[in-house]
């Protein structure tokens, strides 16, 4: 409004008594008034042009925002699916390592093979265990990574 100009307007009555007149004389002012700013210092452009400039970087912040929300998406999505393939893999793992397991006992107390290789393959399996554990906890995270950034569970 300030933009607009000013309106003004003001009255002020007040009286006094002449002694060459037996009567009063009122004295009447009025004053009545509009100013109109010619030059206000580019105060209206620059605040246009920081609303401008504002209204651009928070549309590209937006955008930022968006693109980084979609890349992430689709990393947790492949790092799940790399998640689900390392289970698998671990569970083969571990399959693969209590046969070997079961193998090396029979050759033991077949004589044919040391307790060393029986021990050796205890220790694979209990290595591939762990991974198996290993590989199903980052399937969780990865999996509660995805849920937190869609915000549902899957």
């Amino acid at each position: 409004m300030e933009n607009l100009g000013k309106n003004d307007l003001g009255a002020v009555v007040g009286g006094r008594r002449l002694e060459r007149r037996p009567i009063d004389i009122i004295q009447r002012l009025g004053r009545l008034g509009t100013s109109l700013p010619l030059f206000n210092g580019f105060v209206r452009e620059d605040a246009i042009t920081r609303a401008e400039a504002n209204a651009h970087v928070a549309r590209s912040t937006a955008l930022d925002v968006q693109r980084q929300v979609r890349s992430d998406a689709a990393r947790l999505v492949t790092a799940l699916h790399f998640a689900e393939e390392n289970v698998a893999l671990a569970e083969e793992a571990v399959k693969a390592a209590q046969e070997d397991l079961r193998v090396q006992t029979e050759r033991y107390r077949a004589g044919i093979s040391t307790l060393l290789d029986e021990l050796t393959s205890q220790v694979a399996l209990t290595q591939a265990e762990l991974g198996r554990v290993a590989a199903r906890y980052n399937y969780q995270v990865t999996r509660a990574s995805l849920e937190a950034l869609v915000g549902r569970t899957l």
